[in-house]
């Protein structure tokens, strides 16, 4: 029987072969392992390929009391190279001393670890986890056409679980790099470099070569898969730190860890950092002061939703860039004629600001404040490209220091009422 029915002579196999059942087909327990070896291994596969390997959330490190040798492992999960999942359902205590960083010793008197002190520095470990099975839930064995007396027991389940380790710096645990094909682009300019008489430049040439260099290896290199993974392979999940003088324990969770960046790894960085922006947009951009701005969070939760959002505020602010009707006045009139116009007004014509692109939204914004002017108020001329009159906005520092005057005048007030109530009190203590 042909094997291979194709017609395409440049065809070829992985190493992944999956059960083919058929009506009749004798079964025995090599065509179940593999049905479950099959599921596995694809789903490793993918864990390796898409996510990585690193902690995804949890397995965090807890030190209850610093002169305690116990330190916990909060619940969490992690992937190693291989692609198994590490799943810690509880917290889980770990005493050091019953591992390599500390023996117990039977001298009761003398401090089992002062003696892995070197010249008073402290000691540095790696706690690390890796992913481990177990055979269990044991069930007789019953051969055909045997007696009795030939009963035995095998393992029916297999459990997974997970090992803690300590390692020091000399044994620390083998990584699997960060796949790059090609040297980075850093790298690269970096080796333009030039320092003369204390001072570093960077030569345009060298940047421009050294930026084609990499255009053509990046744009015609394959992205690279992950290295190959170690025989058994322990994920890092911080260090921790012993002081035989002070008798003390120090964790660094974030020395040597890797995260898998995940989806909700990245929700939670952009909470962490971002959480409450909303507010703080409605106090520093005036076309939000009086918006019912979401919550930041919507971005990354209904990325839709919030995409709608932006642009209803889109419409909205575009319809509010309109000139008020005082400003325009001046639209079209000479210069000479507008600043007499101004003056007429009451108001103090001090100069004129060119009309761009680039500037249009905050000049439009600040002709708003026109109707907020007073007589002898400073205001500049808003002209086009060739030099027309467009409308009027205030002059900025005149603003500014009317706005800091009516702060000072409310704060000399509020002064002046604490005086008046101190010496009120007074009064009413001498009667």
């Amino acid at each position: 029987m042909s094997k291979d029915k194709s017609k395409d002579k440049h065809c070829n196999y992985n190493n992944f072969k999956k059960t083919r059942y058929f009506h009749g087909m004798l079964m025995t327990d090599r065509d179940f392992r593999e049905e479950q070896i099959y599921h596995n291994e694809k789903r490793k596969l993918l864990n390796r390929m898409l996510h990585g390997w690193g902690v995804v959330c949890g397995l965090g490190i807890k030190v209850p009391d610093s002169q305690s040798s116990k330190i916990i492992i909060t619940p969490g999960m992690a992937l190693d190279c291989h692609g198994n999942e590490i799943v810690v359902c509880e917290d889980f205590e770990v005493d050091l001393k019953k591992e390599t960083i500390c023996p117990e010793s039977h001298e009761k008197e003398k401090d089992p670890c002062a003696g892995m002190e070197k010249d008073g520095e402290e000691n540095k470990y790696y706690i690390a986890i890796k992913y481990t099975e177990t055979p269990t839930d044991p069930v007789p064995v019953y051969t055909p056409g045997g007696g009795c007396e030939e009963k035995v027991c095998d393992y029916s389940r297999t459990r997974e679980g997970f090992c803690i380790k300590l390692f020091d710096e000399a044994n620390c645990p083998p990584q699997p790099s960060q796949c790059l094909g090609i040297e980075s682009l850093a790298n690269r300019i970096y080796d333009c470099r030039k320092e003369e008489n204390g001072e570093i430049d960077y030569p345009e040439e060298c940047l421009k070569d050294k930026a084609m260099a990499f255009k053509k290896d990046f744009c015609s290199k394959e992205v690279c898969c992950p290295d190959c993974c170690p025989s058994e392979h322990y994920v890092v999940l911080g260090t921790v730190r012993y002081n035989a003088n002070t008798k003390k324990y120090k964790v660094n969770l974030n020395e040597s860890r890797q995260y898998v960046i995940s989806i909700p790894f990245f929700k939670y960085m952009f909470t962490a950092f971002f959480d409450g922006t909303e507010k703080i947009l409605k106090d520093v951009v005036d076309e939000l002061k009086d918006v019912d701005v979401p919550d930041v969070n919507l971005l990354h939760e209904n990325p839709i939703a919030a995409l709608c959002w932006l642009a209803e505020q889109a419409i909205e602010m575009d319809k509010k860039l309109e000139i008020s009707e005082n400003s325009r006045r001046v639209e079209g009139m000479a210069k000479s004629k507008a600043e007499a116009l101004l003056q007429e007004q009451g108001l103090k014509p001090v100069g004129t600001v060119t009309l761009t692109e680039a500037n249009r939204r905050k000049l439009i914004l600040h002709s708003s404040k026109v109707k907020e002017l007073e007589k002898g108020d400073a205001v500049e001329i808003v002209v086009d490209a060739q030099n027309k009159p467009r409308f009027y906005i205030p002059a900025r520092e005149k603003v500014e220091l009317r706005t800091f005057k009516r702060e000072l005048n409310g704060t000399l007030k509020t002064i002046d009422e604490l005086k008046s109530e101190i010496e009120k009190l007074k009064k009413e203590k001498k009667k």
